[in-house]
C-alpha cells in the first residue's frame, strides 16, 4: 500500500489487499457456471484442438514428454480429451469445481510494502469459512509435504504430490530426435535438473547476479559472431538456469535454433562460444560493458 497514511487503529488508509483478496475469494470460489457460457467455452476448446493437430504441436508434445517426463504432463496436457469436452455438463463443472477449488489447494502469493500481521487478518477473514472437504477413502492423493503444526503462517494442511528425480542418474537414452519433412528448421536442447535450494542467504543473491551476466555475455558474444559472419548457422541461442517449484527442481538449459542444412555449423558455434565462457570466463572490459 504505497503512500498510504495511518490511522488511530494502526490500519493502513488505502491499503488494498483485503479488498483484492475479497475480489480473488469471488474469482476463486464463487464462480457462476451456467450452461450458456459452458455451451459457448467448449466450442472455442474444440477450435483449438483441431488447431493443435499440426506438427508444430507434435513437437511441442515430444518436447514436454522429455522436458517434465516426472510430472502428470506428458500423460495429461491441460487441453483434456475431446469425448470429455464434447460431453461434460455444468453438473460436471460444479462437482469437480466444489472437490478441488478450495484453499488448501491453493498457494496464495503476497508481494508488497505489506504489514504481514494485517495480512494474516484479512486472509483467516476470507478464507478461513472454506475447510477443506473430506476426501474419500481410499482417494486421497500421496502426500508430498504438510505443513509444520507449529507454522504460524499456515491454517491449512498442504497437500500435494511430491516429485521425484533421479538427479545424477544416466539417462534411459542419449537423445531424443523429431523429425518431420515439413519441418525447414532445427531445434537442439541441452537441459539437466537438479535440486531445489531455497534462496535465503547473500551468496544466492551474488549467484542470481551472475548467472544474469554469464546470460548477458552469451548472447553479446554471439550477437558479436553473427554480426562478424554475417550466417554463423544459428538464428538464435538461449540459456535459461531457474528454480522451477513446479518442476521440484532447478532446470539448466540451453537450446540453439536455425534452419535445418546449418545444423551442424551451429552446434560448432554453439559449443565453441559456451567452451570459451567455461574456459576463460569473462575480459574485465566485458564485464564492464554488461
Amino acid at each position: 500500500a504505497a503512500g498510504a497514511e495511518k490511522t488511530e487503529e494502526g490500519k493502513e488508509e488505502g491499503d488494498n489487499v483485503g479488498l483484492v483478496l475479497e475480489l480473488l475469494e469471488e474469482m476463486c470460489l464463487k464462480a457462476r457456471l451456467r450452461q450458456d457460457h459452458a455451451d459457448s467455452e467448449r466450442q472455442v476448446v474444440l477450435n483449438e484442438m483441431r488447431d493443435a493437430k499440426d506438427v508444430s504441436d507434435r513437437i511441442a508434445t515430444s518436447y514436454y514428454e522429455q522436458l517434465f517426463a516426472e510430472t502428470l504432463l506428458p500423460k495429461r496436457f491441460p487441453i483434456g480429451k475431446e469425448e470429455q469436452v464434447k460431453a461434460f455438463s455444468t453438473d460436471d463443472l460444479r462437482a469437480f469445481y466444489e472437490e478441488h477449488y478450495h484453499p488448501s489447494n491453493m498457494h496464495l502469493f503476497v508481494v508488497g510494502d505489506i504489514d504481514p500481521p494485517a495480512v494474516l487478518d484479512d486472509l483467516r477473514r476470507v478464507f478461513a469459512p472454506y475447510p477443506a472437504p473430506p476426501i474419500p477413502e481410499g482417494q486421497a492423493p500421496p502426500f508430498g509435504w504438510a505443513t509444520p503444526a507449529d507454522a504460524e503462517q499456515s491454517e491449512w494442511e498442504v497437500r500435494g504430490q511430491a516429485l521425484t528425480h533421479e538427479f545424477g542418474a544416466p539417462f534411459a537414452q542419449a537423445y531424443h530426435q523429431v523429425l518431420h519433412p515439413q519441418i525447414p528448421t532445427f531445434s537442439l536442447t541441452i537441459t539437466t535438473k537438479e535440486g531445489l535450494e531455497a534462496n535465503t542467504l547473500n551468496r544466492h543473491l551474488m549467484e542470481e547476479l551472475l548467472d544474469s551476466l554469464v546470460g548477458m555475455a552469451l548472447d553479446s558474444r554471439c550477437e558479436l559472431r553473427r554480426l562478424r559472419e554475417g550466417d554463423p548457422g544459428f538464428s538464435s541461442v538461449d540459456w535459461m538456469y531457474l528454480n522451477s517449484a513446479r518442476e521440484g527442481c532447478v532446470l539448466n538449459s540451453l537450446s540453439v535454433s536455425g534452419e535445418a542444412k546449418s545444423w551442424e555449423r551451429a552446434v560448432i558455434a554453439l559449443a565453441e562460444e559456451v567452451g570459451g565462457l567455461v574456459r576463460y570466463g569473462l575480459a574485465e572490459r566485458e564485464l564492464q560493458r554488461l
